[in-house]
């Protein structure tokens, strides 16, 4: 599966907004359509993609997933203008029905005690992977455009699915019948009282709270910082000057970063975090970091300190991933969380449908400098709420 992953990340083009813009004639509001599309979509999607993961095989779906991108991509390579990329939003959006079931995957084929081990090498070849996507990428997107990398990123998929179908250990039919039985006992009283459970999920103060103090937080981000990134690709692009081969580059650098970070500081940094209950500093740094580099963003207009910025935002937000990933766990009680992730997910896909207009409107009315500081204000305060209200939860067993 890893290597399966590797392919399709080497291959998946990047820019996707200046391909819209540069190649097919979108203007801002069109981008914020396209990607609003994809949002709303994935929003319908999640719920029926959560009974069709308890019901089919997992590598079937991620089999299918692979198909739904590979169509995708192909259709943004024979695009002719920007409403063919509706088209791929649709189709994008419709592989959300195999998330649920392809999020359980690992599961099925590792052991309680190897899960993170496998997480962490997943990350960390990705992130290599990345090092060596962006150069060459750049390199191929300056030279011939960016039209061909879609048409890579088919070709990158088919043999991931060749590799995944070659590589992937069949899941004992036995254990796949035990694991249906455990689900469908712990289940069976609980069909009809989904309301009930949603209500569990909010009944404690100190989960209440926790929630709220995640859930403002992430829909903050969706609403007033997600929609204005298809654009700060295009603003890098047009207004500061970063060629595509330069983009290559802080991509290279990036994934280095990443990449030297989770194999090397993200155990040491998790170790300290839970050693000194530091779950809500580090999560607080991380949309503090994003919000001060977006204020940044309205005055820096050098391409190198713009990268210096990102840079500096990324190791930031590896322990903010961390945080992040731990701390939903004081704010959904673990025997609900499955109906709270849900109610998660359907909260933040709204917000991204919503935000994703919202952003491409503002940008084209107001401009780069205020959707800066909209974005930079949003995730300031959502950083400070989040801290004011989430508490970790040290008694919990």
């Amino acid at each position: 599966m890893i290597l399966s992953g590797a392919s399709v990340t080497l291959t998946s083009p990047q820019w996707f907004s200046i391909y819209l813009k540069e190649d097919l004639g979108a203007r801002d509001e069109n981008i914020g359509l396209v990607n609003a599309v994809q949002n709303g979509v994935s929003l319908l999607s999640q719920p029926v993609g959560g009974a069709i993961g308890q019901r089919f095989s997992k590598k079937n779906l991620y089999l299918i997933s692979l198909a739904i991108q590979a169509l995708a991509f192909l259709i943004a390579f024979l695009a002719q203008d920007w409403t063919w990329t509706i088209l791929m939003s649709v189709v994008l959006g419709l592989g959300a029905l195999m998330s649920p079931g392809i999020s359980a995957l690992i599961g099925e084929i590792t052991d309680r005690a190897t899960r993170a081990t496998v997480f962490a090498l997943q990350a960390t070849v990705t992130s290599l992977v990345i090092m060596v996507r962006g150069p060459l990428q750049g390199f191929v997107a300056e030279s011939v455009g960016l039209r061909p990398l879609y048409l890579v990123g088919v070709i990158g998929i088919v043999s991931s699915f060749l590799i995944f179908l070659k590589f992937f250990p069949e899941v004992s039919q036995q254990k796949n019948k035990q694991e249906n039985l455990k689900t469908e006992k712990k289940s069976a009283g609980s069909a009809g009282d989904w309301k009930e459970q949603v209500r569990q999920v909010f009944a404690r103060r100190d989960y209440r709270r926790n929630f709220i103090g995640l859930i403002q937080a992430g829909i903050l981000w969706r609403l007033f910082v997600l929609g204005f990134y298809p654009f700060v690709d295009i603003y890098l692009y047009k207004d500061i000057g970063w060629s595509l081969l330069f983009f290559g580059f802080y991509a290279r650098l990036s994934g280095f970063l990443s990449s030297f970070l989770t194999a090397i500081l993200k155990i040491p940094f998790g170790k300290i975090i839970d050693k000194y209950h530091l779950r809500r500093i580090f999560y607080f740094a991380g949309p503090f970091a994003e919000g001060i580099m977006f204020l940044l963003m309205v005055f820096a207009r050098d391409p190198y300190h713009l990268a210096a910025i990102f840079l500096i935002d990324t190791i930031i937000e590896e322990a903010h991933v961390l945080s992040v990933s731990a701390l939903w766990y004081d704010a959904i009680p673990l025997e609900v969380y499955s109906i709270g992730s849900a109610v998660r997910g359907v909260l933040y896909q709204f917000s991204a449908t919503i935000g994703s207009l919202l952003g491409a409107y503002l940008w084209a009315t107001l401009g780069s400098a205020s959707s800066f500081c909209i974005a930079g204000t949003a995730q300031i305060t959502a950083a400070s709420v989040a801290l004011y209200l989430i508490r970790e939860i040290k008694d919990e067993k």
